[in-house]
Parts: C-alpha cells; structure tokens; sequence
C-alpha cells in the first residue's frame, strides 16, 4: 500500500469538513499518513532556453516523451511549481538579470534543471536569414550582418523592448556566453546542449540531462522522426535531412566568401571554440 501525500490528505481533510467523505475513511487515512518529514519528493522540473532556430522544440518534444518531469511553461504552470523561475526561453540572460531579476529568482530550486540548447552560429545565421521571427527587421538587405539589430516593442519578453546589438553575430555569442554561466544566475543544476548532438545521438543527450536531473532515462525511449518547429515547411522525415544538413555542412554552401567572413569577425571565435565550433578556423578567416 502507498501512503497518502500530505496533499492528498488535506484535499479528503476538505471533503470530510463538507460531509464528502465518511469518517470512518478519515480516520483510516490519518492513520496511514506519512509523517511530516517523509513526503514525496517535489516533482522534477525543467527550464528550457535558446535562441530562436537552435532546437528548442525538439529538445521539449523529447523531454515531455521521455521524462516523467515536468517541462516548465511561464505560460502553463501555477507560480508555486516552478519557484518564481519563469521566463520566456528565448530571453536574455543577462537582460533579465538587469531589468527584471525577480523572475531569476526561484532558479536554484533543488527540483528544477536549467537545460539550454545551442546551436553552430554559421548554421544558425542561414536560419536566421530564412526566419527571424520577432526580428524580422533584422535579416533584411544586404548589410544584415554588419548593421545593428534591435528587439522591437511586442517581443514576447518585454525587458528586451529596444534592446540593441551591434549585429546578429554579437546575439549567438552573448546568449551562449550566458549559457556557460548558469550557475551565475541562480541554476544549482544545469547543462548546456548543443542542437547538433541532439540530432545525431539524442540518447546520449537525454542520458546527460538524466543525470544531472537526477532521473533516468527509459529503456525504451522515444525519438523525433518530424520537424516540430513553427515554421512552414515539409516536416516529414527531418531528422534524415537534419543529419545530411550537419554531416555535410550544407549550410556553407548557402553562405558567400564575404558572409562567411563577416559572420567569422564578428562572431566570438573563443565561444565557439569551446563548444567545438570550429568552421571559421578551417576557414582561415
């Protein structure tokens, strides 16, 4: 027999008060009650990040399928299940910290995980090029990667409202910048994920986020055949075009000498380094 969680009990509590439950119940239930220091522990929770076109639909379909952890929406979950650490994922780090550090607040919850997903930036740039969403302003003309871009008013953030970058690159590396310094914003436990290996070894992936989650991964574990972005394309038998995408670099192809050249200056080449990026060094650039 499992014991009733204190929650559990209080709700029979309530429904004993209205004469829903009878006593004789009560009185058992209370019996078997665990003792105030031996309730369930709190559910497990996750809190995504990254950049628009990193992966981050993809990192959440395979969380909610495979964990039985709960993956945190501002725009679903009650304040109390997530500890006051809630976001939009696509926010700034470091701008919230800033403007609004009460929404960082609850982030070194012991039940709760910070998951960021990257993305390699050259790849991530013909991305952006194609679909910029709130930035739509952003990846237009032909000086898109030398220009300043800014968050317009109705970002879903809205400490990001008028928020400026000297470029798209400075974007990619100020995110991921944040990404290394998890711990720095509150997050007792947290890992950094690039879109890549997710892709190719989701296992291996979901294996790390397990132990560091303290959970584990199912022996049977589900995969994602099909594209679960929002954006309009064929999202039949993506993870076959994703793999051929990164094994071949197809996105290089896309690129002119002069874009890549540009992305390489103003892109963080130590950032990217660290996390095994290393196109513009082969590059020469």
């Amino acid at each position: 027999d499992v014991a009733p969680s204190r929650s559990e009990v209080s709700m029979l509590a309530a429904r004993s008060r209205r004469g829903g439950v009878p006593r004789f119940v009560w009185r058992m239930v209370r019996r078997h009650m665990k003792p105030l220091g031996e309730q369930d522990p709190r559910p497990k929770h996750f809190r995504e990040m990254g950049l628009y076109n990193s992966g981050t639909n993809l990192l959440r379909e395979l969380l909610t399928r495979n964990f039985r952890a709960e993956l945190t929406d501002p725009r679903k979950d009650l304040p109390e299940t997530v500890d006051d650490c809630k976001f939009w994922k696509h926010s700034s780090l470091t701008v919230l910290r800033q403007r609004k550090p009460h929404l960082l607040r609850g982030c070194g919850a012991a039940n709760l995980t910070g998951i960021a997903i990257i993305r390699n930036p050259l790849s991530w740039l013909t991305s952006f090029k194609r679909i910029a969403y709130d930035l739509g302003k952003c990846n237009q003309g032909g000086d898109w990667l030398t220009r300043p871009c800014k968050f317009p008013s109705g970002t879903p953030e809205d400490s990001l409202w008028g928020k400026e970058y000297p470029n798209v690159e400075t974007i990619w590396s100020s995110w991921v910048r944040d990404y290394e310094a998890l711990p720095s914003f509150g997050f007792k436990r947290s890992v950094v994920v690039r879109y890549e290996d997710l892709v190719l070894d989701a296992e291996a992936v979901l294996t790390k986020i397990a132990s560091v989650a303290g959970l584990a991964l199912p022996e049977e574990w589900e995969s994602i055949e099909y594209a679960v972005h929002p954006s309009p394309v064929d999202k039949k038998n993506s993870r076959k075009r994703a793999i051929d995408h990164i094994r071949n670099k197809n996105y290089m192809s896309s690129l002119s000498q002069e874009a890549l050249k540009q992305m390489c200056t103003n892109l963080d080449r130590e950032v990217m380094r660290r996390h095994g990026y290393t196109d513009c060094d082969e590059l020469g650039f």
